[in-house]
């Protein structure tokens, strides 16, 4: 007689299924870890340092050299030094008033260039400090997260740094190292997917389905991404950050950080409905007459989730993208030409990218979901058979 064990669908089933999980997801980890050996940096782009950066605080700041007319004003802004070779001392800056005058103030923490030319020690504006209302806000952040989702908020802020180490110590050495984008991307997006995943919801046979849903995703966005990239031929020629990372010494091309933008992008929304999609199908089981039915029934909340995710993605980006496209629209061009245009259509192909995935991950996930989830009709104890939450 076949052995049964309890599954963490919360009912007793056969283990066939789960060593199926089980074992496509070792596959997958070893090939991440491998993939991540293969393409780690060995070569380190470092910028040549035309300037060092230091910080000062505004001491005085006056409107100076007025005519009787009320124009001509510059702007001079005296700032103590607070660091670097020339610490202790003062400089002054001028700015025209305007839209580049930075209308500083009294006491704020500035950080200054500090540019040696022909001898001489030059200090230019680079920015205003923002460390500690940035920091503030980040522990409010994590403060919420942690006071709503106790030790699930915990695991998820876990998480949310181990994707930005991910990120900042392989992903972008990577690039500028000249590594292929697309396995770059997926080797990342593997790897986070594999330890986030299972430390926010938990160590489960659902979990692991939304893993396998959400990593397929991946593989459907950079697919995609790798065609649309390359019949779109972005050129990068309308953003400054292309053009200086090529003087830099970066290895990495337009269309290739486009790509792995494009599928790391779509990461997180991927995580999101596949989640809910094994959730849904986990809840609807119990009280399904069949697998076909529970499919279906987990469908219309996918449907639902994709209805409302779509045009989220859209509006990110308009969001984010406001002062462009307030250019665009002050300097009369046509729709088409904008939408078309090499500062515009990369960020809505990778918009695009993120729906097809999403909305192709949508019934994948909700098809292996049902395929292993316990036989329908039978009762799952409470706080069982989904991800938690």
């Amino acid at each position: 007689m076949a052995s049964h064990r309890a599954n963490t669908f919360g009912v007793p089933a056969e283990p066939f299924p789960t060593r199926i999980v089980f074992v496509a997801l070792s596959v997958v980890a070893l090939v991440v870890i491998a993939g991540a050996a293969a393409l780690w940096p060995r070569h380190h782009v470092h910028a040549p340092q035309a300037s060092t950066l230091v910080t000062a605080t505004v001491s005085s700041t006056a409107l100076n050299g007025c005519d009787a007319s009320g124009s001509g004003c510059v702007r001079e802004v005296v700032l103590r030094l607070k660091s670097g070779p020339d610490q202790g001392l003062t400089t002054t800056l001028t700015f025209a008033p305007g839209p580049t005058d930075p209308h500083l103030s009294v006491g704020e923490t500035v950080r200054l260039a500090r540019v040696a030319q022909g001898g001489q020690v030059v200090y230019q504006f680079d920015d205003i400090v923002r460390s500690r209302p940035l920091g503030l806000l980040a522990i409010l952040f994590a403060l919420v997260v942690v006071a709503v989702g106790r030790l699930r908020g915990v695991a998820a802020l876990a998480g949310l740094l181990f994707a930005g180490a991910v990120l900042v110590v392989f992903v972008l050495p990577a690039l500028l190292d000249g590594s292929s984008p697309t396995l770059v991307a997926l080797v990342a997006g593997g790897a986070i997917t594999l330890v986030v995943l299972p430390l926010s919801h938990g160590i489960s046979t659902s979990t692991s389905v939304a893993v396998l849903g959400t990593l397929a995703g991946m593989a459907i966005a950079a697919g995609v991404a790798a065609v649309a990239v390359a019949a779109l031929r972005f050129t990068g020629l309308s953003g400054e950050e292309n053009a200086t990372l090529a003087l830099l010494g970066s290895r990495s091309t337009v269309s290739g950080l486009l790509l792995a933008g494009a599928v790391i992008g779509a990461l997180g929304v991927l995580n999101d409905v596949t989640v809910t999609q094994v959730s849904a199908v986990a809840e609807l089981a119990p009280h399904a007459p069949s697998r076909r039915a529970v499919f279906s029934s987990a469908m219309r909340i996918g449907r639902d989730h994709i209805a409302s995710t779509v045009y989220s993605l859209i509006l990110a980006y308009a969001g984010s993208a406001l002062p462009l496209l307030l250019l665009f629209s002050l300097s009369r061009q046509a729709t088409l030409n904008v939408l078309s245009s090499d500062a515009v259509a990369p960020e809505i192909a990778a918009s695009l990218i993120g729906g097809i995935a999403l909305v192709v991950v949508v019934p994948l996930t909700t098809a292996l979901a049902a395929a292993f989830v316990p036989a329908p009709g039978r009762a799952v104890p409470a706080g069982e058979g989904r991800p938690q939450s």
